[in-house]
């Protein structure tokens, strides 16, 4: 009996007897998305009358003062150069001369970082709770 390599043993030789689901259920699912996505009320908007407000005053901004840490270790108050050591006594009397007034802190690049978180720490020892930093 001769045996040939082409042909197909009865054995190896069966019919597949299933579907592979895997791909159909993939379809699906993408399907159930599109679908899931497209049907969200996208329209659903309210028509509400807002009661009008009249103004019968403008807020009063603060009055800012600029402090200044320049590249060279000088301090300036509004332009005016002061010392390190005089700068805390200097704030103390802007505190007290104007509870309300604001601190502006501004420093370049090149400043003494040491230096910066002095004056910064003398602000917060005079009274100044926020102090708005520039750069």
């Amino acid at each position: 009996m001769a045996v040939s390599v082409f042909t197909q043993s009865r054995f190896q030789h069966r019919d597949m007897s299933g579907i592979n689901i895997t791909p159909l259920v993939d379809v699906m699912l993408v399907l159930l998305i599109i679908f899931m996505v497209q049907s969200i009320p996208r329209d659903r908007s309210l028509d509400v009358a807002l009661p009008r407000v009249a103004r019968t005053h403008t807020l009063v901004q603060p009055p800012k003062t600029l402090l200044s840490v320049g590249m060279d270790g000088r301090i300036r108050m509004e332009g005016a150069s002061i010392a390190a050591e005089d700068l805390r006594g200097e704030l103390v009397a802007l505190k007290t001369r104007a509870p309300d007034t604001t601190l502006a802190l501004e420093t370049s690049g090149g400043a003494d970082y040491g230096l910066f978180a002095r004056v910064l720490a003398d602000a917060r020892n005079a009274g100044f709770a926020d102090v708005a930093l520039r750069p």
